[in-house]
């Protein structure tokens, strides 16, 4: 993905958690917040943006992103991030009994 242009004056007032469809142009489909790399942003932008991306979080007005750890957890997710297909997968190794 290409990088941005730099916000226009009249755009960065618009990063605000007011503006969730502006906002969400700015999260990936997991729902986490792309990196300044590929959105351009400066880094008072960036820092503005995460922001105002949390306090919309915090009032529902943006979903937060799925946690992952706690997935792996409940052994739905392997670590590497997949979904497991078989209850052999989630199974634990056994202890050596020596």
């Amino acid at each position: 993905m290409p990088a941005r242009e730099p916000l226009s004056d009249a755009e960065a007032d618009r990063l605000t958690y007011r503006d969730p469809d502006f906002l969400s142009q700015y999260l990936r489909r997991d729902g986490r917040i792309k990196s300044r790399r590929q959105t351009g942003l400066s880094r008072c932008q960036q820092a503005r943006l995460a922001r105002a991306v949390k306090i919309a979080r915090e009032l529902a007005l943006i979903p937060f992103p799925p946690n992952r750890r706690a997935l792996e957890v409940k052994g739905m997710t392997g670590p590497d991030g997949k979904a497991l297909d078989t209850k052999s997968e989630r199974r634990r190794p056994r202890r050596s009994t020596r």
